[in-house]
Parts: structure tokens; C-alpha cells; sequence
């Protein structure tokens, strides 16, 4: 079937060639006619001669003007024939030459390695002037390396000599200069002071006693004979109770008071009705105020009854008021694991009120007369506490052993282990390895070591704890 096909495409083509030639064949007549008309005409140009000049002249005029035209036209046919001859030639190999599948297979691969082989070349181009390029730049860069190289060796020589001539100096020197470091630090006598430990705990202000009053008899609530802060004595009647019934009318039954004190709350509205068991009034005795605190487990071993503290009371902020236990609950509470304790206020104020919140700080154990230091003097080095301590008989310089003022002398400093004890506030007791009397370094402890040198820029006393 394909070659049936190729055969009807080989046939197609060659009758459009013997068409183009038939159309050559017939534009070279044409040609050659206007090759003979043009001859014809430049015969006829000799014959006018013995015309008139001015008939002459409108000839000529005429005959170069159609001359001009004819060329034109020769030269438009000739393009013309041209391209005919040149499709003439390309329909001729197209109906000769029908390439294959394999044929045109072949063309895209020489088509690819054409372009392969293009690109090769190009980079190979680039590649060889790179390479040129280098081979200029290395050997311009020759006498510039041998120059660098002359003065690396002539520095290296002058820094050889400089070296030499400094170890030589320092061996000189070596046997009359010491030089020694001294540290500028701050110097404390140590001193026996007291320390109190403490803790803190929140508690609530009350009235020493406070009852709730009840009515004896169920019914309407009358009246109030008194109002909320008014002070009554004992069995004073404060309200009425109405216990009558529909059908039945009875004496009112007085609300009386129990105990002496002032009225702090009136909870119920006129009108209401009550029974025995219903609050109908508070009174409490604010002549004197107690704290209740609930204190935490821990602590509970630490305080006993008559244990003093302090009282602060953010409503009243800058005030301390002394207080003191009174009464410590045997059992803990096994909800909280706190141990419900009261306090009383030593020094009545009319400022406190109850009700009032406040911030409680309950002592506990007082060391007394005891050596007290600056827990940032001590130092700790290798799971070790130690403290920097003067040490007068290594101290280069004579000076003042107690009063230390600012002036440039030195002194040599020991790094002594010690053995602490109780912390408060910054503050701890030293139980071994400090005398009283001795100095000890509080700042720029940090950076020494045993035996250096140091220069005291100051001098600090000792803070004693306690209240």
C-alpha cells in the first residue's frame, strides 16, 4: 500500500514539473520576442537621420523611455524564470528522492550530534582561552611571588631578631624584677552577733470572743433595739419576736444579748420569719483582737506558746505590731497538714480592725552570740566552703590591723575552709574555722587563690540579725 502511495506522489510531481516547464518554455518565447522587438527598435533609431532635429529628438526621447520599460521587464521576466528554474529543480528531487522512516531517523540524529558537536566546540573554546588566560596571568604572577617570598623573609628575620632580643633582655632582667599581681578587694572584721531564724505565715484578725445570737421563740421579726457597731452589756434585749399565730395572739419574745460586746452584724430584714435556730444578730468583744493562723507542718515543732513575731498588715504598710502565741491546736488538720494556732496583739491600736488580713513572722530559734558573716563572702570550690581571711603574718607592709582606710599598701590573703551553719537573710553563722577579731574579704573574693596579694579599697562591719 505505502509504495503504491509513493508511486501516485512520484507521478504527482512530475506533471507539476512538465507544467513549470511547459511555463519556462513559454516565458523564454516571450523573451526572445521582446529581444527581437528591442532590436528592432535600435535598428530604427539609425533611419530617422535625415528627419528634422527637433523629430529626431521626440524619438529618441520615446525610444529610450520604451527602452528603459522593455529592460525593466527583461530583467522582471529573467528573476521570474530564475525562480521557476529553481523550483523546477527541488520538485525534480522531491520526485525523485522519497525519504524513509529510517532515513529521517537518521537525519534527527545527525541533526542532534550536529548540535552535540556545536556545543563542544564552543565550550571547548571558552576552556582554551581560560587556559591562555591563566598562562599569561602565571607568569605575570611569578615575579610577583618572588617578590612576596623576599619580603615574608625579611620580616620573618627582623621578627626572629626582635624575639631573640627580648628573650635576651628577660634573661638579663630575669634575677632583679618579679612582678606580682595584687587584687583590689573590700575587707570585713569579723564580729559575734545574734541571728534570729523566722518564717512566715498568713493569718486573719478577729475579735477575742464573738457569739451568734439566737431567738427563743419562732415568729416575726419585730424590731432591732440596737444598730450594727453599737456597744451592749449582757442580757440587754437588742430585738422582738412576734410569735403569734392566726387565731392566736402572744406576748412578743425579747432577742437578748449574751455577752457584753458590740454588735457587728444584724443579718436579718424586719419582717422575717425566724425560728430557734436562725442568726438573728453578731456580737463580738473587740476591747482586745486575736489571729488565727494555720501553720504548715514543718514548722509545727518550732513554736510553743508564748513564741514572740511581728504582724503586718497590708491595709497599714510600714507597721509592725508585736504579737504573741496564746494557743496551739494538739491535732493537725489532715486536709491541710497545718496546725490551727491563735495570737494575740501586745500593743492595742485603733487603727486595726476585724476582719483584717495580715502577713505574720513568727520566730523560732535565736543563736546568740554567735560569728555572723555575709553568705556572699563565702566561696565554694570543689564541693568545699571557704573563706578568704588576711593573713597578718604573711601581710607585706605594716599597717593599722583593725581599721582598714583607703590608702595603696598590700596584703596576702589565706583561703580557709570553714564549717556553716544556720542561713537568715543573707547573713550565716560560721561554727568553724573563723576567730573573732579576724578580716575577711566580702568582695572580689571570687578571683583569688591562696596567698595572693590584695589591696583593701574599703572596709565593712559585720550586719547582726535579730529583730
Amino acid at each position: 500500500m505505502s509504495k503504491q502511495i509513493s508511486e501516485a506522489n512520484v507521478s504527482k510531481k512530475k506533471r507539476q514539473v512538465a507544467k513549470l516547464e511547459a511555463k519556462l518554455n513559454k516565458k523564454k518565447q516571450g523573451l526572445t520576442s521582446l529581444e527581437t522587438a528591442l532590436n528592432s527598435e535600435k535598428q530604427g533609431i539609425t533611419k530617422p537621420e535625415a528627419k528634422a532635429n527637433k523629430q529626431k529628438e521626440k524619438i529618441e526621447l520615446r525610444l529610450s523611455e520604451k527602452i528603459a520599460k522593455l529592460e525593466a521587464k527583461l530583467n522582471k521576466e529573467k528573476e521570474s524564470v530564475t525562480k521557476l528554474e529553481t523550483k523546477l529543480n527541488a520538485e525534480k528531487r522531491g520526485a525523485t528522492l522519497v525519504p524513509t522512516k529510517e532515513q529521517r531517523r537518521i537525519a534527527r540524529v545527525e541533526a542532534k550530534l550536529k548540535k552535540k558537536k556545536e556545543k563542544l566546540e564552543f565550550k571547548f573554546g571558552e576552556k582554551k582561552e581560560k587556559l591562555e588566560a591563566w598562562g599569561k596571568d602565571r607568569a605575570g604572577s611569578r615575579r610577583s611571588y618572588r617578590l612576596f617570598v623576599l619580603v615574608g623573609l625579611s620580616l620573618m628575620g627582623v621578627a626572629l631578631a626582635a624575639i631573640l632580643i627580648n628573650i635576651w633582655v628577660s634573661n638579663m632582667g630575669a634575677q632583679s624584677v618579679t612582678i606580682t599581681r595584687v587584687f583590689s578587694v573590700a575587707v570585713q572584721e569579723v564580729e559575734r552577733a545574734s541571728l534570729q531564724e523566722y518564717f512566715r505565715v498568713n493569718g486573719d484578725v478577729m475579735p477575742i470572743n464573738s457569739t451568734n445570737v439566737l431567738p427563743n421563740a419562732a415568729g416575726r421579726l419585730i424590731n432591732y433595739t440596737v444598730s450594727v457597731g453599737q456597744f451592749v452589756q449582757q442580757n440587754q434585749i437588742i430585738g422582738n419576736i412576734d410569735p403569734s399565730v392566726p387565731g392566736a395572739q402572744f406576748n412578743f419574745s425579747p432577742i437578748r444579748a449574751p455577752i457584753a460586746g458590740t454588735v457587728t452584724a444584724l443579718p436579718i430584714e424586719l419582717g422575717n420569719m425566724v425560728n430557734q435556730g436562725v442568726v438573728v444578730a453578731r456580737i463580738g468583744d473587740l476591747s482586745q483582737l486575736k489571729i488565727e493562723a494555720h501553720i504548715p507542718e514543718r514548722f509545727s515543732r518550732s513554736v510553743h506558746v508564748g513564741s514572740t513575731g511581728y504582724m503586718n498588715l497590708p491595709a497599714l504598710a510600714g507597721i509592725d505590731y508585736p504579737i504573741v502565741i496564746t494557743e496551739i491546736a494538739p491535732v493537725l488538720d489532715p486536709i491541710s497538714r497545718t496546725v490551727l494556732t491563735r495570737l494575740q496583739v501586745t500593743q492595742r491600736s485603733e487603727d486595726l480592725m476585724a476582719g483584717m488580713f495580715s502577713s505574720l513572722r513568727i520566730n523560732t530559734h535565736l543563736h546568740s552570740n554567735v560569728i555572723v558573716v555575709p553568705q556572699s563572702a563565702i566561696v565554694r570550690r570543689s564541693g568545699e566552703d571557704y573563706l578568704f581571711v588576711v593573713d597578718l603574718s604573711r601581710t607585706a607592709g605594716v599597717f593599722n590591723t583593725l581599721m582598714f582606710e583607703e590608702r595603696d599598701f598590700n596584703a596576702i590573703v589565706t583561703m580557709r575552709p570553714i564549717t556553716r551553719g544556720a542561713s537568715v537573710d543573707g547573713l550565716v553563722v560560721i561554727e568553724e574555722g573563723l576567730l573573732v577579731g579576724e578580716s575577711i574579704v566580702v568582695a572580689g573574693q571570687n578571683i583569688l587563690t591562696d596567698g595572693a596579694r590584695v589591696n583593701f579599697i574599703t572596709a565593712t562591719l559585720a550586719q547582726s540579725g535579730g529583730n
